[in-house]
């Protein structure tokens, strides 16, 4: 790796960027969506979150906005739920009001945006983990930049970060800064480490125990630091639409409703079950006979959502 000239290198990262853009390229929009249920257009998971900072700019409250950039696929109708059009914190409404702004209202200028952006994430992930890599095993800095091409290759092709490419979804953010704040970590940055943690954190919710656990560390290390890399990410990100934290809080019920099941039995209810599992027979003695309405037939009322537009029936050929 050490021995490769100028254009050597050159030649690594043009093969590198252009398989990247020339694959990556089927998934700009509109040509829709292939992982998962058809929603046309593409991104679909990004378009709640533009509708909401396009209500940022104009000054509405994100959870109860009048009028809508463009139809939510998921449906998530005012009517259905208590008048609620956004089901994301705050904070994460935020984020893309640059993105929406430079895309001056066009929904498919937003989603090219979003996904160079998603892009460059890529490009973040593969050069942390190259460092932290070099960090570990102390290796040379050619071999982490010979290194980057290749990771970059690997995180993009985890099918994963192709479903959020393709639906213009946040989590590859969210890793970028988590990452990023480790690696600030390893080089004792603790005012951004801090800052890092509790923006990836505040996107979603879905970086909790990781930024718990990075601030905890960081206290013990530089509580002044890190505790100004806290406040600092508070004050700019949460503080400027705290006052929507009323309907969010409405909204978060309305999503733990849709999805807290599936979450559960995907996560810690399977962990427990599989430290204690149950003896033969005992799960159906405790579940009883199943539920049944008055008149004889299956009990199957409960919460139930349409956010996947699947068709009942086949279409006509």
């Amino acid at each position: 790796m050490t021995g490769l000239s100028r254009w050597g290198w050159a030649a690594l990262y043009a093969a590198c960027a252009a398989v990247l853009l020339t694959d990556a390229g089927h998934f700009l929009p509109p040509a829709g969506e292939r992982f998962v249920d058809y929603l046309k257009p593409g991104a679909a998971d990004l378009l709640p979150s533009v509708n909401a900072a396009d209500a940022l700019l104009r000054g509405e409250n994100p959870y109860r906005a009048k009028t809508l950039l463009g139809p939510d696929p998921f449906d998530w109708s005012r009517v259905k739920h208590q008048g609620i059009t956004y089901l994301y914190p705050p904070t994460h409404a935020l984020l893309y009001v640059p993105l929406t702004y430079l895309a001056h209202g066009d929904y498919e200028v937003a989603m090219r945006l979003q996904f160079g952006v998603e892009l460059l994430c890529i490009c973040l992930l593969a050069f942390c983990v190259a460092r932290l890599l070099g960090h570990m095993l102390a290796l040379a800095p050619a071999t982490q930049a010979a290194l980057i091409p290749a990771l970059c290759f690997v995180i993009a092709l985890n099918p994963g970060n192709q479903l959020g490419l393709e639906r213009g979804q946040s989590d590859l953010i969210t890793a970028a800064f988590g990452w990023c704040a480790v690696l600030a970590c390893t080089r004792q940055r603790w005012v951004l480490a801090a800052f890092l943690s509790v923006a990836a954190t505040l996107l979603k919710g879905y970086g909790i125990l990781f930024a718990s656990g990075l601030l905890l560390f960081g206290l013990t290390q530089s509580w002044r630091r890190t505790l100004l890399g806290a406040t600092a990410a508070l004050a700019l990100l949460f503080a400027p639409v705290a006052r929507y934290l009323p309907d969010a809080l409405a909204a978060y019920e309305i999503r733990s409703g849709m999805f807290w099941q599936g979450w559960t039995n995907q996560g810690f209810a399977n962990l427990a079950h599989s430290q204690a599992p149950a003896a033969p027979g005992e799960a159906a003695e405790k579940a009883g006979p199943p539920p049944r309405t008055p008149w004889g037939t299956p009990d199957l009322q409960g919460i139930w959502t349409n956010a996947y537009d699947v068709p009942l029936q086949r279409p006509p050929q």
